[in-house]
């Protein structure tokens, strides 16, 4: 639970686990004001979590935060180039700003490195994608 976590965050403030579990804990209930402070605290000790950096765009997106949402995969997308969660998140945030182009070269890179992923055939459906 939250209070656990919290105590154990007291007793060692450098270890990072009880922050994403806070963080996951914190999405979960729709609160990610709390949420996105936790797991940006967690990327201040370990900013090659590439998972924490995929959860923070998630939250952004969820609250409303496409710009933030954008930073986050993009910082995912550096740590694993070929991170298909990075690049569906930036895709996503671009949709959530009505920026979506066919010819967007994340949204070209994600058809041809993951064909077989749905979630890019309907973003390229809904944008009008020429991709073939």
């Amino acid at each position: 639970d939250a209070a656990a976590l919290k105590r154990s965050i007291a007793i060692d403030p450098k270890a990072p686990l009880p922050y994403y579990h806070l963080s996951i804990l914190q999405a979960r209930q729709n609160r990610f004001g709390e949420a996105i402070p936790t797991i940006r605290k967690l990327l201040e000790l370990d900013p090659e979590n590439i998972g924490a950096w995929n959860n923070l765009g998630m939250m952004a997106l969820n609250s409303s935060q496409p710009e933030l949402a954008k930073e986050a995969y993009a910082q995912s997308e550096k740590l694993a180039p070929d991170n298909a969660g990075a690049l569906f998140g930036k895709l996503m945030a671009l949709d959530m700003q009505g920026k979506g182009k066919p010819d967007n070269p994340d949204l070209q890179k994600a058809l041809k490195l993951f064909p077989d992923d749905a979630r890019f055939e309907q973003i390229a459906e809904r944008w009008g994608s020429a991709y073939k």
